[in-house]
């Protein structure tokens, strides 16, 4: 499981393959986001299905005056080949946007407003948490679905902007 410093470091390398793509005049905005989330699906008192979800995405925004153009890529996590398909991303981009409309509506942010949260904390792992909620329910018919992981969000721009927030959230619904 990547700590959220190993993803923090991973965006800001992903930011950097955007900032060195640009051609003269474009900027860009991108949006990250990412999870590693265990989840358990359970029915009549027993698990039915575990799994674990591991994903990664990126919108990229390319502008060029009025002209934008947008794009989601999904991750794999690997620096290297990510960075070569944000480049052929942009490329993409840059191909179209002379076909657009200038937006009179595009609105970009004056000034540069950083921010940093990181809210990790540890949770117990999701197969003792299992456990107890198992036994808690022996005997009883219950019906619930828990996941529990990391949450990652970062937002970054051609000015120089970061925004980076980092979790660990979990979620129980059930039913007796």
């Amino acid at each position: 499981m990547a700590t959220a410093m190993d993803m923090e470091h991973y965006f800001e390398g992903l930011a950097a393959v955007l900032q060195n793509a640009l051609g003269a005049g474009e900027r860009y905005t991108a949006s990250f986001d990412a999870e590693e989330t265990d989840f358990v699906r359970m029915n009549r008192g027993k698990v039915r299905q575990p799994g674990s979800v591991a994903q990664r995405y990126l919108t990229i925004r390319l502008i060029d005056g009025a002209r934008h153009a947008e794009h989601t890529l999904s991750l794999t996590g690997d620096l290297a080949g990510d960075g070569r398909a944000v480049r052929d991303a942009v490329g993409g981009l840059r191909a179209v946007l002379p076909e657009l409309a200038d937006d009179p509506l595009l609105l970009l942010p004056p000034s540069v407003q950083s921010s940093r949260s990181v809210r990790a904390a540890s949770l117990p792992a999701s197969e003792a948490v299992i456990d107890e909620i198992l036994a808690s329910a022996a005997g009883l018919d219950l019906v619930g679905i828990y996941a529990a992981g990391p949450v990652w969000r970062g937002f970054a721009n051609s000015e120089g902007q970061r925004n980076w927030h980092a979790t660990t959230a979990f979620n129980l619904q059930w039913s007796l």
